[in-house]
């Protein structure tokens, strides 16, 4: 990002601007809620940037006006790669926006619903029945995959949800009543169902495989990659003809 706010001479002022916009954002708020959790300094590191991180989720961020690519401008930034080095909160972040996404991040589908509508009845001449289709919202959960570099880091972050889920009165007893299931095999994955959702969302935990196999002929509305830098080239290769469903909200 080299435009708009990020030509600002000042890190500083970039951050605090950023971290104003992530302090009012939902997930700050669901995370307080669910976990007691607030960003904090970790080994030194402000915990500005696990706010930062985590405000991306609520699409707070926009390109700025002056974006090279001119249908981007002003619209909300989708896609973001973090920097932000070791010891600084990121598997918690990682941990709880899977989560987020999963509860609170249903994806709207919609479908043709056909309808009698009697007054209709002849408009269109003596053949005409009077069915007519509108279109209709449906909620389902969402797809999420976590992945990192290897398959024992994607397998941290996965213990990691399962504390905060502890830490969760609300979490905790759903995974008792079984809205919330857990598979570990072949690689760990949760259902998360919710009432009036078509599906239930899943959250999967993969490392790359040697041949990108975590990603290889699947969908899903929201990726997560953990220490993407260590991925290998073909965990990106594999990458490239996979979709995401969630369109304007993915």
């Amino acid at each position: 990002m080299e435009y708009g706010i990020w030509n600002m001479e000042n890190r500083q002022q970039k951050l605090q601007r950023y971290y104003n916009l992530a302090a009012k954002s939902n997930v700050l708020y669901w995370a307080a809620k669910q976990f007691n959790w607030r960003p904090r300094n970790v080994n030194g590191r402000y915990g500005w940037f696990q706010a930062i991180l985590l405000g991306g989720l609520d699409s707070l961020y926009l390109y700025p006006e002056d974006w090279p690519e001119t249908e981007l401008r002003g619209k909300p930034i989708r896609k973001f790669a973090w920097r932000i080095g070791r010891q600084s909160g990121k598997t918690e972040c990682l941990a709880i926006a899977a989560l987020y996404l999963a509860i609170c991040k249903p994806i709207t589908e919609w479908n043709d619903q056909r309808y009698l509508d009697k007054s209709k009845v002849g408009e269109n001449g003596p053949e005409d029945t009077g069915w007519r289709k509108r279109k209709v919202s449906n909620l389902r959960g969402a797809s999420i995959i976590m992945a990192s570099a290897k398959a024992d880091m994607a397998k941290t972050v996965y213990e990691r949800v399962v504390e905060f889920i502890g830490k969760s009165a609300l979490l905790t007893a759903a995974l008792e009543a079984g809205t919330i299931e857990i598979r570990l095999n072949p690689y760990p994955e949760f259902t998360i169902h919710v009432d009036g959702w078509r599906k239930p969302a899943k959250i999967a935990f993969r490392g790359p495989g040697a041949n990108g196999q975590a990603l290889r002929s699947k969908t899903f509305d929201y990726k997560l990659y953990d220490e993407a830098d260590y991925m290998p080239n073909s965990f990106f290769e594999a990458e490239k003809p996979t979709s995401i469903n969630a369109g304007d909200t993915g």
